[in-house]
């Protein structure tokens, strides 16, 4: 029949009936591609096939996954004006997004809400997260814009701060405000706030300033997620008594705590060593009927990992099998740290050998931490047993991992062979930290060498002019990278 209708098609010998009576015929058999054809020839021509018929091949589409030729069925369909059912525009758009096809997506419920047809806040709503997802923030702020001027693109409220959440990582802070005034604009006074809360923390960088919004006028739109956010704010710029203060203002509201705002505190408290504050922390949350996960633990862990607190790690992994849960390498690794820092490198190696034993790999932050044990100890034949065992396992050593080593040589004035490690780090595109150079430099100078003083310069001035050189401590680097 399709040869038939292309022969006749061609001397212009069929009527718009007839070209429609060949679609619905094609369509018996899903034979898409050849409808296209149809249709294409009768859009050439000024003719238009009838709504049903376009309606039917739409569907059709969607059901063979056909997301170009349903969009084009569509474009063709919006150009004469057809109106379909709601769930056929639902179901190309979600076959649309299904293909990654956010960009034809959102024109099409753009053009769609423009004619006065909604296609439902969920849709919408998965409008918004898939452009944020591909990071189309063109096509997110033409969304706001068309549901701030129409009632047909509703945005929920989770959708909208999980996308102004991905806008404040990715964009400037100037440009995040001009999201955030637009999010405002869609959702008037109450939508959004504890995410604008947040906002208003990082971009601003006041923290203190957020106090205002805690009025009796705002007081119905505190709740523990806005305080969440806040403590989590004042945790990490260091704040803890501030912080410490909102988890008593949760309280005295009778708002019960959440798992979040606990390990937020923890957190913080073990950052600066106010460790019996975290396990008094810790005894409250199991006592509000919060059973903590392995991150809850690993945090108490951290605390006492910086403060060398060899038994109260060991205290909190007993904690964690008696709670059913398994230390992991975060763990393991607090464990095998704390031990470094006390001295105890024959129990550092044990801890990874334990570690095997339950079966938990050891990662590139555990063997760091263990060379640094090794280093400390005076022990730099174990620290180069550590690396190589590391490439054995195709393990990459980072910049902590040689650092910690180029150090422990440097300080013991085996120049040649920190040097010797430095090149090898170099010609990996690994670049010293500002303490190795620095480190490397003492050396160079107790040497009384001028040569070796000069060749060091050199490289710190060429890492220096790429920006490869960090300036941060090392010791925060590794804790951060921990």
């Amino acid at each position: 029949m399709f040869m038939e209708w292309k022969s006749l098609s061609r001397e212009g010998l069929l009527l718009a009936d007839s070209h429609s009576g060949v679609l619905k015929a094609l369509l018996k058999d899903r034979r898409i591609p050849q409808c296209m054809v149809v249709v294409e020839t009768m859009t050439e021509r000024g003719l238009a096939p009838t709504r049903e018929v376009m309606e039917s091949l739409v569907r059709c589409c969607v059901r063979n996954s056909d997301s170009r030729h349903a969009y084009a069925c569509m474009d063709v369909s919006m150009k004469h004006d057809f109106v379909f059912q709601k769930t056929t525009y639902q179901h190309a758009i979600t076959l649309l997004l299904k293909r990654n096809e956010v960009d034809k997506a959102i024109e099409l419920a753009l053009a769609l809400s423009s004619t006065g047809i909604g296609l439902g806040q969920s849709l919408c709503s998965a409008l918004l997260k898939y452009a944020a997802r591909r990071r189309r923030f063109d096509l997110i702020w033409e969304l706001l814009v068309e549901a701030e001027r129409s009632d047909f693109i509703k945005l929920d409220k989770f959708s909208c701060n999980q996308t102004l959440e991905k806008v404040a990582k990715c964009l400037s802070s100037s440009e995040t405000l001009k999201f955030k005034a637009r999010f405002e604009a869609v959702h008037a006074k109450s939508g959004i706030v504890w995410s604008l809360l947040k906002l208003d923390i990082s971009v601003d960088s006041h923290v203190l300033s957020v106090r205002g919004l805690f009025t009796p006028s705002f007081q119905f739109l505190i709740d523990e997620k806005t305080y969440e956010v806040l403590i989590d704010v004042l945790a990490k710029a260091g704040e803890l008594k501030q912080a410490e203060e909102i988890y008593r203002e949760v309280l005295a509201r009778g708002i019960k705590p959440t798992r979040d705002m606990f390990q937020s505190i923890i957190k913080a408290c073990g950052k600066y060593r106010a460790l019996d504050n975290a396990f008094e922390l810790h005894e409250q949350m199991v006592l509000s009927g919060i059973n903590p996960n392995a991150a809850t633990f690993n945090a108490l862990m951290n605390g006492c990992r910086l403060a060398g607190d060899v038994s109260r790690i060991l205290q909190v992994i007993d904690m964690m099998w008696s709670s059913g849960i398994a230390p992991d390498v975060v763990s393991y690794s607090s464990l095998v740290d704390a031990y470094g820092r006390i001295g105890r490198v024959e129990d550092a190696f044990a801890t990874v050998d334990d570690m095997i034993a339950h079966g938990v790999e050891p990662n590139i932050v555990t063997f760091t931490h263990l060379i640094n044990a090794a280093v400390r100890a005076g022990h730099i034949d174990a620290a180069y047993k550590v690396l190589e065992l590391m490439k054995e396992k195709d393990m990459q050593p980072n910049v902590f991992t040689y650092s910690a080593l180029i150090n422990g040589l440097a300080k013991r004035g085996e120049y040649d062979r920190a040097m010797d490690l430095m090149e090898q780090m170099r010609s990996r595109g690994i670049h010293p930290t500002a303490v190795t150079y620095a480190t490397l430099l003492k050396s160079a100078t107790r040497l009384y060498d001028e040569d070796k003083t000069r060749s060091i310069v050199r490289m710190l001035e060429d890492d220096l002019e790429v920006g490869a050189c960090s300036g941060k401590a090392q010791s925060e680097c590794t804790s951060d990278y921990h």
